[in-house]
């Protein structure tokens, strides 16, 4: 009895020309009795555009890698489930989390706070709707303690133009957001001693101008 053995491949082949091509070769061999080949059939697809954009995702892949993994801003991506499918060493570090902690879950499954949860999954969720980028600024308890983020996200999309998944970049804005505060309440201050300053003066100069009637 024969037995038929599928095959596929992909190989890198030069033409006459000079010129290389991407192929791939799928087809089955057919074996008799003694596991000899003794017909072979096949087809050949010229896949040679869509390995160029697959080594260019690829290698666009790994540029983002060797930035994000050095970044000390936190760097995070997200599909459409709102689950992590990446986040960068200084992300990981700052919410106390590895790896496997968090990538492939969600934020309520790693156990973040719900009206945190409920912002985020609403901001992703927008993001995939209309594909327009969104920043919002919150303040999250993180494993370093209280911090101020600002929390921008960016649409990226396949060869279709269809967004495939979520850019997330944080940056930890603490020290601006609390000197920010500090100079309103200096402001605030400043305001109320004045309203404070104004009636004595009003009453001062009433004083001076009663004292030279009477003189």
């Amino acid at each position: 009895m024969a037995n038929i053995k599928p095959y596929a491949v992909d190989v890198r082949i030069i033409l006459k020309s000079g010129k290389q091509k991407n192929v791939g070769i799928q087809g089955e061999v057919t074996f008799d009795q003694n596991k000899n080949p003794v017909l072979i059939r096949g087809s050949v697809t010229d896949i040679t555009e869509g390995k160029q954009v697959e080594e260019s995702l690829q290698a666009s892949e790994e540029k983002f890698r060797s930035l994000a993994e050095n970044c000390q801003d936190y760097i995070m991506r997200y599909d459409r489930e709102f689950r992590h499918t990446y986040m960068n060493p200084a992300g990981l570090k700052v919410s106390g989390f590895t790896e496997k902690d968090i990538i492939g879950k969600t934020h309520r499954e790693t156990g973040f706070d719900e009206k945190l949860c409920d912002l985020w999954e609403d901001k992703i969720k927008t993001l995939f709707k209309t594909g327009e980028p969104s920043q919002t600024i919150f303040e999250w308890n993180s494993a370093e303690g209280v911090i101020y983020l600002d929390w921008r996200l960016f649409p990226e999309v396949d060869s279709s133009g269809r967004e495939r998944s979520v850019f997330a970049i944080s940056r930890d804005i603490t020290e601006l957001k609390r000197a920010e505060e500090e100079r309103l309440s200096l402001e605030r201050q400043m305001q109320q001693a004045q309203k404070l300053e104004s009636p004595g003066v009003l009453a001062g100069g009433i004083a001076h101008d009663v004292g030279a009637e009477i003189n």
